[in-house]
C-alpha cells in the first residue's frame, strides 16, 4: 500500500512538472513574434483572415520591426478585399525592409485590383528586375496579366514567355499563353499551351473550358464537343453553362 501511495505521489509530481513546463512554453510562445507570425500564416493558408490578422498583429506588437508580419497583414486584408489597408501594410513592410521584394510584388497586385495600373506596372517591373528575388516568374506573370487586360498582347506574350522559361512547370503561365494565343487567332499554339498547363493544373474547369473553346475555334469539333460534355456537370457558373450550351448547339449544326 505504501508503495502505491508513493507511486501516486510521484505521478502527481510528474504531472505538475509537465504542466509547469507547458505553462512556461505557452508563455514563451506568447512573447515570441516568430511563433505568432507562424500561427498567423497557418490561419492565412486556411482562408481565416481575421484569425491571421490577430496573430500578425501580436507579432508586430512584440517586435515592431518584424517585416514579415506586415506583409502577412497586407495579404490578409487583401484577402478580405480591404485594399486600402492592405496597401498601407505592404508599404510599411517595404519601409522596414526595402529589399523584401515579395511585398513589392504583392503591392503591385493591390494596385492592379484597384485600377492603378501604372503603379502596378512599376511595382511588378521592380520585382521582376530584382535578380535576388526567387519568384521573379510571378512578377513577369503579373506583368503579362496586366498587359493582357490592356490588350497589349505582344507585351503580355513577351512577359509570360519569360515566366515559363524561368519556371518550366508554371501551369498558370501556360494557361495565360493559351488565352493570349487564342485571342490572337493562333489556335494550334493555344491548344498546345493549354495542354501544357493541364500537366500542372489538375481538374480546372476554366482551363478545360478554354481548351474546348480553342478546339472549337480551330474547327476541331469532335474534341471541343467531348471536352464541353465532360466538364458540363462540374460547371457552377450560369454564364459558362450558357456558353457551353451555345457551343454544343453550334457543333451539332456543323457536324
Amino acid at each position: 500500500m505504501k508503495i502505491q501511495i508513493i507511486s501516486v505521489i510521484a505521478i502527481c509530481a510528474l504531472l505538475y512538472s509537465c504542466a509547469s513546463e507547458q505553462t512556461k512554453l505557452q508563455r514563451s510562445r506568447e512573447k515570441d513574434p516568430k511563433y505568432q507570425y507562424d500561427v498567423g500564416t497557418v490561419y492565412l493558408g486556411n482562408n481565416r483572415a481575421d484569425d491571421a490578422i490577430r496573430y500578425f498583429g501580436s507579432s508586430i506588437r512584440l517586435d515592431p520591426d518584424f517585416y514579415l508580419a506586415y506583409n502577412g497583414l497586407g495579404l490578409a486584408y487583401m484577402m478580405k478585399g480591404q485594399f486600402d489597408i492592405s496597401e498601407r501594410y505592404f508599404l510599411k513592410c517595404l519601409e522596414v525592409k526595402p529589399d523584401f521584394t515579395e511585398a513589392r510584388n504583392n503591392l503591385g497586385m493591390v494596385y492592379q485590383e484597384t485600377g492603378q495600373l501604372d503603379k502596378a506596372e512599376r511595382q511588378f517591373r521592380l520585382a521582376a528586375e530584382d535578380l535576388t528575388y526567387s519568384s521573379r516568374h510571378l512578377s513577369y506573370y503579373n506583368l503579362a496579366r496586366l498587359y493582357y487586360l490592356q490588350e497589349k498582347d505582344q507585351e503580355a506574350l513577351d512577359c509570360v514567355q519569360t515566366a515559363v522559361k524561368m519556371r518550366a512547370e508554371f501551369g498558370l503561365g501556360y494557361h495565360l499563353l493559351g488565352v493570349l494565343y487564342n485571342r490572337m487567332g493562333r489556335y494550334d499554339e493555344a491548344i498546345s499551351n493549354y495542354k501544357l498547363a493541364q500537366k500542372n493544373i489538375r481538374d480546372d474547369v476554366n482551363l478545360s473550358y478554354n481548351l474546348g473553346e480553342a478546339y472549337f475555334n480551330n474547327n476541331q469539333m469532335a474534341m471541343a464537343e467531348r471536352i464541353f460534355e465532360e466538364i458540363y456537370p462540374d460547371v457552377t457558373e450560369a454564364e459558362m453553362k450558357t456558353k457551353i450550351d451555345e457551343y454544343l448547339k453550334a457543333i451539332k449544326k456543323l457536324v
